[in-house]
């Protein structure tokens, strides 16, 4: 699995080169539902996902703008950003929607902040599209005007997009720049707002959380200006014991704040037969300031649970708002499941950057021999093959998958480096993708400098022995299927000319290559490896692409 077509991709319903269902409903910007089968309207359709809490979709949506301004005059091209899930939620202050009128807000609020040009769709609140497409945080699509996907990309990228629509459908008059371009950004809406300083502390937890899935009960008569967030550490969904972080968030789509004149928010769980928790009923600590929105965070000890219990927890607080000149006491109830929730996205700081603390160097340092390496076995360094099948038989449930509570010790630190599409858990892409980032990262077995450059010096990285060889079993499984046709002389190893004969198969060779590499974006350097590999092989068995000239730079567009 490549990286850049994204591990979401992989389990999409429909993929690459298959049809799009006619059943897939979005909404346009006015709210008006159809079909994604409508709105291709017989044109190639760009899709790209975003939303206001993707970092990289924030970096990225440029280029596809540029490439917009070039075919937006074109009758048989049209393009939508559409909007899904948030992809970290609390980032910039923004809260998952709870109605598909809020999603609506968000787009509104995405066009303002980012200063986008290109229309907005909206996936429905099952997240149907992103779970049938395997929408990402980021996404990029090309539908052909009959409805098959004929180009996917894990992450968005202008220039990939501006070449496959070349070749779909032609090439434009002018090719805009990002640098062409007048977007002005503004700020988002929470960072307008000034209030005081509540010094209110977050809790903190030692291990990672994972999002728990609620509903809300019943109707309101106020919309959700205070949006709950709850996640759990592994233990809770396991075992059902464990802490549970309960954290109210002030939406800043409604522009309300908290009225720190009034009593200060509290809740109260209603816990059926059979599960018990502490404390059951709590209050926020008052503040010295008249007004502001902090988030009110709480911890909650699940002292006994079934896996998947449900229990309901009411809420009651006072929104103000300065705009419209009103405070209003409100009461809103959900009920929470205790099971992962596969759309809830990810928190920086309870979801990321574990481990990272002084304790955590500390613990680390200890576990570790004089002069080893952090991650580096007390014996040596361990072979690939060794640290998949180490982290896989972490897989206490046999359910294929690593939880970040099942994965080694040594590895939890990073273990959001691996799951890319977060949800909490690891498969065997994942695990293989990560090993071959670690090994480019920190360079290649037995702590040698790493190469860089070069495809046959990157591909020896993958050497664990070090006997300048490289076997089957060294090779992640993406690359083992290709083993048989790499081995040229079929002896069982690849030594350093057959790896030297199929990096020359580029044209350009070994110095084109290397050129093509140091324009690479930094994010993508690390899964370069899988692609030329996969290509030089490709190149080597068939003649017909070496008399068209593929040249590194078609990599990102081919494979």
């Amino acid at each position: 699995m490549s990286l850049l077509r994204g591990p979401l991709l992989e389990r999409a319903l429909v993929k690459e080169w298959e049809e799009i269902p006619e059943s897939l409903r979005v909404f346009s910007e006015s709210g008006r539902e159809e079909t994604l089968a409508e709105v291709l309207d017989g044109k190639y359709t760009v899709l790209v996902s975003g939303c206001l809490t993707c970092p990289i979709f924030h970096r990225t949506y440029p280029g596809v703008e540029a490439v917009y301004q070039d075919y937006k005059e074109r009758e048989d091209v049209q393009f939508f950003y559409i909007y899904k899930t948030l992809a970290h939620p609390e980032y910039n202050g923004y809260i998952q929607a709870a109605t598909i009128e809020e999603r609506l807000q968000h787009i509104t609020e995405a066009k303002r902040v980012l200063d986008t040009s290109l229309p907005w769709l909206s996936d429905s609140m099952d997240n149907d599209v992103r779970h049938t497409l395997g929408l990402g945080p980021n996404t990029q699509l090309l539908i052909s005007p009959s409805g098959t996907i004929v180009h996917a990309l894990g992450w968005s990228d202008g220039e990939v997009l501006r070449k496959e629509l070349i070749e779909q459908v032609g090439d434009t008059d002018t090719h805009t720049q990002v640098s062409d371009l007048k977007i002005r950004k503004q700020t988002p809406a929470l960072a307008q707002k000034r209030f005081g300083k509540t010094n209110l502390e977050s809790p903190q937890f030692d291990e990672t959380l994972v999002p728990l899935q609620f509903s809300v009960v019943g109707e309101s008569k106020h919309p959700l200006y205070v949006k709950p967030r709850f996640e759990a550490v592994a233990s809770v969904l396991q075992r059902g014991r464990g802490d549970m972080y309960v954290g109210f968030h002030m939406d800043p789509i409604h522009g309300v704040h908290w009225n720190n004149m009034a009593a200060p928010l509290q809740f109260e769980l209603d816990l059926p037969e059979g599960v018990y928790a502490t404390p059951k009923r709590a209050q926020a600590p008052e503040v010295k300031v008249d007004a502001d929105v902090d988030p009110r965070e709480f911890v909650v000890e699940i002292t006994s649970a079934q896996p998947g219990a449900k229990f309901a927890i009411t809420v009651r607080y006072f929104a103000c708002s300065d705009e419209e000149g009103w405070c209003v006491p409100v009461t809103q109830t959900y009920e929470v499941a205790l099971l992962v929730d596969p759309d809830g996205g990810g928190t920086m700081g309870r979801s990321f950057d574990r481990g990272g603390g002084q304790a955590g160097r500390q613990g680390a340092q200890a576990r570790r021999g004089p002069g080893q390496r952090r991650g580096q076995s007390p014996g040596g360094p361990v072979p690939p093959s060794q640290m998949k099948d180490r982290i896989m038989q972490s897989d206490k449930d046999g359910d294929g998958m690593v939880s970040l509570a099942e994965a080694p010790e040594q590895m939890k630190a990073r273990f959001d480096q691996a799951d890319k599409n977060l949800d909490g858990q690891l498969d065997e892409a994942e695990v293989d993708a990560f090993i071959s980032q670690f090994i480019i990262q920190r360079g290649g077995p037995g702590n040698q400098p790493r190469q860089r450059g070069n495809p046959g010096a990157q591909l020896m990285n993958f050497d664990a022995d070090g006997d300048g060889k490289l076997t089957q079993d060294e090779l992640p499984v993406q690359m083992q299927q290709r083993f048989g046709r790499m081995d040229e002389n079929g002896d069982g190893v690849i030594d350093q000319e057959e790896v030297n004969a199929m990096a020359e198969r580029i044209p350009g060779g070994n110095k084109g290559a290397e050129r093509f590499l140091q324009n690479v974006p930094a994010e993508t350097v690390y899964s370069l490896t899988n692609y030329l590999v996969v290509v030089v092989v490709d190149l080597v068995q068939s003649r017909v692409r070496q008399s068209c000239g593929v040249t590194a730079s078609h990599i990102l567009k081919t494979h």
